[in-house]
């Protein structure tokens, strides 16, 4: 029986499924070229021990992927295939979260095709619930206040303000918290304060649909 002869449905569907194998959500290692720059090395030990545990496994993959290991901190030099993967990475997260786009590939495929900016946003949010369901409550205060105020970008001190009629909380607790929110880029630093990220902003609603207790 000969093989099925290939179609452009098949062949773009095949193409589109290549891409999502690629995705932060789908493979570690995406993961972590998304998210290492700057991090504790010990923090990202502990998250990817499969990478960075074994000592020959660790020099091996921070030398192909242009890593190297200063101050205690992940610091990024150069490499081809890292900047390959996150720059496809970067475009296919862009492309299909356009609508239109979106539309046109979902059309062509006769089937729904993922958002794969927002499932990487979820992602993250879920991965911080897990790690520490405080920070999400303070994201959810944090938008609300936000919301309110029409403006995201606020100074730890207006954070910790609002969240002190909601749970108690110290600088310290509030500092880590932050920093924590910091490494899985949920919000980032606006001079001496702190502004949600450009996903986040964009999928605000994602905040939503974390549940906490």
């Amino acid at each position: 029986m000969s093989e099925e002869e290939p179609t452009f449905e098949t062949e773009l569907e095949t193409l589109v499924d290549a891409f999502f194998v690629l995705m932060p959500t789908a493979n570690r290692i995406s993961q972590f070229l998304m998210l290492a720059e700057g991090q504790d090395f010990e923090t990202m030990s502990e998250a990817y021990p499969e990478l960075l545990e074994d000592k020959k496994t660790r020099e091996k993959f921070l030398k192909l992927f242009g890593y190297e290991i200063r101050e205690g901190k992940i610091k990024y030099g150069y490499s081809g295939i890292k900047d390959l993967v996150s720059s496809s990475n970067t475009s296919f997260l862009r492309l299909l979260s356009n609508e239109e786009w979106n539309n046109r590939i979902t059309a062509a495929l006769l089937k729904e095709t993922p958002n794969p900016e927002l499932d990487w946003l979820t992602f993250r949010l879920q991965a911080l619930k897990e790690s520490t369901p405080t920070a999400i409550h303070i994201l959810k205060i944090w938008k609300a206040v936000a919301k309110e105020a029409r403006n995201y970008v606020l100074e730890p001190k207006e954070i910790l303000e609002a969240l002190k009629e909601h749970m108690e909380l110290t600088d310290e607790q509030l500092k880590d918290a932050l920093n924590l929110i910091l490494q899985y880029k949920l919000i980032k630093e606006y001079g001496d304060k702190y502004t949600f990220s450009d996903e986040l902003t964009k999928y605000e609603n994602a905040l939503d649909e974390i549940g906490v207790e």
